[in-house]
C-alpha cells in the first residue's frame, strides 16, 4: 500500500513514538489537585505464555486518571508493584490534596500521607488499560517497546490537535548531524 516494507513501516512508528516521548519530558505531566479524584491502578502489559494458565510474562505498568472532563493520566512502567514504588510514582505524578481511589490492592496499604480511597469503583482506569491493551499489539509489550507505546498513547490524549502536535514534535527534536 505504501510501497515500503513493513520493517521500515515499524522503523519510522518506532521513532515516531521515542519522538513524541520526547516531547512528554519537558511537560509538567502531574494529574489531580485539590479536591480532584484520582483512580490509581496497575495491570500486567504482556501475553499468557502458550495460552494457558493465568501467567502473564510482561511488565507492569502503574497508572492513574482524573476523574475530569479533561481526564488527565498517567502511565509508568515499574519493576514491582510494592508500596515504596507505588508511593513513589503516585507522588512524582499526582499533585497534592487529590482524592485517591483505588482497587484495595494490597501493596496500597500504608501508604501514608495518600489516604486512599477504598470500597469505590476504579471503572476510568480499567478503561484506559483496556484501551491501551487494544492500542499495544502483544509482541509490543516488552519493556524496550510498552514505555514508547505508553508515552504515545499519553501524547494523544493530551493533543488536541495531533497533527499540529506531531508537527510542533518535528520541528523540536533535535537530529544528529550527518557524518
Amino acid at each position: 500500500m505504501t510501497g515500503h516494507s513493513s520493517a521500515t513501516i515499524k522503523s519510522y512508528m518506532k521513532l515516531f513514538r521515542e519522538m513524541v516521548a520526547s516531547t512528554l519530558e519537558d511537560d509538567d505531566n502531574r494529574i489531580g489537585g485539590p479536591n480532584v479524584i484520582v483512580e490509581i491502578d496497575e495491570t500486567k502489559m504482556g501475553k499468557r505464555k502458550y495460552h494457558r494458565g493465568h501467567r502473564v510474562d510482561g511488565v507492569w505498568v502503574i497508572g492513574g486518571v482524573e476523574r475530569t472532563e479533561e481526564k488527565g493520566c498517567f502511565v509508568e512502567v515499574v519493576a514491582d508493584r510494592t508500596a515504596d514504588t507505588l508511593l513513589e510514582v503516585i507522588s512524582r505524578h499526582v499533585l497534592e490534596g487529590s482524592i485517591i481511589y483505588t482497587d484495595m490492592w494490597r501493596g496500597y496499604n500504608g501508604l501514608e500521607g495518600l489516604n486512599p480511597v477504598t470500597g469505590v469503583h476504579t471503572n476510568t482506569i480499567e478503561g484506559l488499560w483496556n484501551g491501551l491493551k487494544l492500542r499495544i499489539p502483544a509482541r509490543d509489550r516488552t519493556k524496550d517497546e510498552v514505555t514508547n507505546h505508553l508515552h504515545e498513547f499519553v501524547w494523544r490524549k493530551k493533543k488536541n490537535n495531533i497533527w499540529g502536535g506531531f508537527i510542533n514534535a518535528l520541528k523540536t527534536t533535535s537530529y544528529p548531524d550527518p557524518e
